[in-house]
């Protein structure tokens, strides 16, 4: 997929404007690193990051950490204003890599149903679990049906019990399916943020074949 658009977080959007024209982008501006994180798990579309450091350092250690987590496969550019200028603590070649072929959201996905569970995001370890199903999965996330009602929360941990490794995946809601038509269930639509290469690599040989 090609595309131009890069997600600026910083508040002070004027000097980035002629940085864009100069190199022939377009872009979606962000006030804070959670409204950035937001766009992240709901759009696609975003082809690279520029991110002013000090507003990076500023926001609450939970809101840094996902946005690292989201954009790790992103080419991104470090940034500072200066007065009217923008400068670019990676380099300017380094906008060369925005708007380049990059690898889209997995489209392969496999119907399973697995047991799982799931927990509040502010419970890592899931001392108070409950219960989840898991019906469709791919390598960048997998719809739950949750048999008691939805959580409200955008962000949950989510252990799915027949899975060799069982380590607790951390996920962002993309999407509520609050009232299913016939022949569907409710749940969540799930974006996984924090997920161990080796749950990669089963997802990939076990449940995608």
């Amino acid at each position: 997929m090609t595309c131009n658009t890069a997600y600026i977080l910083t508040n002070q959007a004027e000097p980035y404007q002629g940085l864009l024209d100069k190199y022939g982008k377009t872009a979606r501006f962000f006030g804070t690193v959670d409204a950035l994180n937001r766009a992240l798990v709901k759009d696609d579309q975003c082809c690279g990051l520029l991110l002013d450091v000090h507003m990076v350092m500023r926001a609450p250690a939970e809101e840094r950490n996902r946005l690292f987590a989201l954009s790790r496969q992103l080419p991104f550019i470090r940034t500072r204003t200066n007065g009217s200028a923008v400068e670019m603590l990676d380099g300017p070649v380094s906008m060369e890599a925005i708007g380049s072929d990059r690898p889209g959201r997995q489209l392969d996905r496999a119907k399973v149903r697995l047991d799982a569970q799931y927990a509040d995001f502010r419970d890592p370890f899931m001392t108070d679990p409950q219960e989840a199903v898991v019906l469709d999965i791919s390598l960048g996330g997998c719809f739950a049906h949750l048999p008691h009602g939805l959580p409200k929360h955008d962000y949950l941990h989510l252990k799915i019990l027949e899975m060799a490794v069982r380590r607790p995946i951390h996920c962002a809601v993309r999407w509520r399916r609050d009232h299913a038509a016939p022949g569907t269930l409710t749940g969540l639509g799930l974006k996984f943020i924090d997920i161990s290469q080796e749950q990669l690599d089963e997802i990939q040989q076990h449940l995608l074949k």
